[in-house]
């Protein structure tokens, strides 16, 4: 079973326009640990060495592939994964880092309250406190991006000062 589609290697990553960096993955489980994986790589490729940015940028990549997968899921026939796919892909613009979540679910991306003993829905308010700023849009019919911008400016200042 192939996990992941990206090249001839984890160090040979499939780049698109503007240094976009982006990792194509199956609709399963498995591929929230790739994806996170994908972005550490990413963010060290782009000299991005602050722990406090991994952390963050890793729980919002997990939290936004484990719902891309679940829509993509929910779109399927019957629910099945079986050729689904997502994708995550990774940008640096200045100080601006921009994560992008692909799928083809039918929702749209919506903050809830979640009770005190809910298991779910408290994803994208993490993610709404991590960032700074995010939201989705649909590039064709059937597609959906969901987007998050980081601005790494004070992750920067963070990790000099504890050197």
């Amino acid at each position: 079973m192939t996990i992941f589609r990206m090249g001839k290697s984890m160090a040979d990553f499939m780049t698109g326009t503007a240094g976009r960096h982006y990792l194509e993955l199956p609709a399963e489980p498995s591929s929230v640990s790739c994806a996170r994986e994908h972005v550490a790589v990413v963010l060290a490729s782009f000299g991005l060495s602050s722990r406090e940015l991994l952390d963050d940028a890793q729980l919002i990549t997990s939290e936004l592939v484990t719902n891309a997968i679940t829509a993509s899921v929910a779109c399927a026939s019957g629910g099945r994964s079986a050729g689904k796919r997502v994708r995550v892909s990774a940008a640096l613009s200045g100080s601006r880092l921009t994560l992008e979540f692909w799928d083809d679910g039918a929702g749209v991306p919506r903050q809830v309250a979640a009770d005190d003993y809910d298991v779910r829905g408290r994803g994208l308010c993490l993610v709404d406190a991590l960032c700074r700023r995010w939201g989705y849009h649909r590039p064709r019919p059937g597609e959906k991006i969901v987007w998050v911008e980081l601005d790494v400016e004070p992750y920067l200042c963070e990790a000099a000062a504890s050197r």
